[in-house]
């Protein structure tokens, strides 16, 4: 299970939307769970009672042993702009996740030419 902590300004949520908003970030999230250590969910008020779109969510997913990513939203009901900002976060790691593993294939590709070059088995071009 991935450690999810919300932070709140100007908004307070109640227990059924704190619910929903775990469970959305764990349902995007879930198939990533052995690379994501945690999620940080930073939302905002914007323009307070004023209305429009003013619910601001700020997601940063911390990878095990790479980077954090950062993924926001901007929109007028609270669940909708949780559930853009977990859409793209869900991306961001989905492509960070694809660089890192084909990294890892050039990487072992490169070793394994450098360990024929040494025992002589292959030639340089």
């Amino acid at each position: 299970m991935i450690r999810i902590t919300i932070h709140t300004q100007g908004v307070s949520i109640t227990a059924p939307k704190d619910r929903a908003i775990r469970a959305q970030i764990n349902r995007s999230l879930q198939r990533f769970d052995n690379y994501v250590r945690a999620v940080s969910v930073h939302i905002k008020d914007i323009n307070g009672p004023r209305g429009g779109q003013d619910m601001s969510v700020v997601m940063r997913v911390q990878l095990r042993g790479m980077l954090e990513l950062a993924a926001s939203a901007r929109r007028s009901n609270l669940l909708a702009a949780t559930s853009s900002a977990t859409n793209r976060a869900k991306r961001q790691v989905k492509r960070a996740i694809r660089r890192q593993q084909s990294f890892d294939r050039m990487d072992a590709g490169r070793n394994a030419i450098f360990r024929q070059l040494r025992s002589g088995t292959a030639s340089p071009d």
